[in-house]
């Protein structure tokens, strides 16, 4: 059971949760447009997130990332660069658009993680901001790149599902937003210290709404679309309603984190059958 949880842990650590997560949002994102599903992205964009996320978490300084003592890092360090490496060569099998692209989520990532200021200050530590950018990186990553490399035209039915990613994820991440409140320190104004936890709630679940809302203005509407959207937007209400300060150690990197996860598997029994 100990050996369980601590594959577990690492799972979790490694960011090969996150990267299922946006696994699955492209893969939503291609049937919401009825486009194909990419091999080679898929790849590239698993591996790249795991790498990301990881640098982003254990290494926004150079001398933490790549200077590693300790076994455990050493061990998500090397799955990082492993990842990395699978990622680079499956560039190799992408659009030159889509290296494009990557380039601008590079340059956000980049704004969101490294020192900008004298001061050393990021996005991610300016509050709304860092809300904003990691729902532009997310809507980037898991919408405009599939129809990059599907060559599909940007059509009207693309910045829907773009503008329905954005508010997906805005209001996703306030189950960590909260859950943080613990640990963000006063100067940083996140939503949940400049407004409060039940004000931050009702704007996510707003945001969900606008997402919901949004599906009607598609011009095309792919089978069991309002269905599994209204589903899970009723299961990310209830866990953004849910969240408070003092979580469960899994309920935001795990439950919440899953949720896209959970998205595709409904959608996919649903098409199934």
């Amino acid at each position: 059971m100990r050996i369980f949880k601590v594959l577990f842990d690492f799972y979790l650590d490694a960011s090969i949760h996150v990267a299922f997560a946006v696994l699955s949002l492209i893969w939503i994102s291609c049937k919401s447009l009825d486009i194909p599903v990419d091999l080679n992205l898929l790849i590239f964009v698993f591996s790249g997130s795991i790498a990301v996320y990881n640098f982003i978490k254990f290494g926004v300084e150079a001398k933490k990332y790549f200077l590693v003592t300790n076994t455990y890092h050493k061990r998500i360090q090397f799955i990082s660069i492993l990842f990395l490496g699978l990622a680079a060569y499956h560039t190799l099998f992408l659009k030159f658009e889509v290296i494009i692209a990557l380039g601008v989520i590079a340059i956000l990532v980049g704004l969101y993680a490294l020192p900008l200021l004298s001061r050393a200050s990021r996005l991610r530590n300016w509050g709304v901001s860092k809300v904003i950018i990691i729902g532009v990186v997310w809507s980037i990553a898991t919408v405009l790149l599939p129809v990059l490399e599907a060559d599909h035209a940007f059509t009207w039915d693309v910045w829907m599902v773009f503008l329905q990613r954005v508010f997906f994820v805005l209001a996703w991440i306030i189950p960590f937003e909260i859950r943080d409140l613990k640990y963000d320190s006063p100067d940083l104004h996140t939503l949940p210290q400049s407004i409060g936890q039940k004000k931050t709630k009702i704007l996510g679940s707003f945001f969900l709404v606008i997402m919901c809302m949004l599906t009607f203005f598609k011009d095309y509407i792919a089978p069991i679309e309002f269905f599994v959207t209204f589903l899970v937007t009723a299961i990310l209400v209830l866990f953004i309603w849910a969240s408070k300060r003092d979580q469960q150690s899994y309920y935001a990197s795990f439950f919440v984190e899953g949720i896209p996860i959970l998205w595709m598997a409904i959608w996919w029994v649903l098409q199934a059958n």
